[in-house]
């Protein structure tokens, strides 16, 4: 987690050697709660509902 999210290009921490930069993806997954947000997303998406958490490829992640 940075200041400055998505980390603005000209940073230093891109290049350093004793840095590691990795997405906001690690985490445990407890199947039945993934389950019930599968079938939450896709119930949502029949009803035309917003799809949750969409990529904002715009603002550069």
């Amino acid at each position: 987690v940075f200041e400055t999210e998505p980390l603005p290009q000209d940073s230093a921490l891109w290049t350093h050697d004793k840095v590691y930069l990795t997405p906001h993806i690690a985490s445990i997954t407890h199947p039945p709660t993934a389950c019930r947000y599968i079938a939450d997303a896709i119930n949502g998406f029949r009803q035309d509902k917003p799809w949750p958490n969409l990529v904002e490829h715009g603002r550069g992640y």
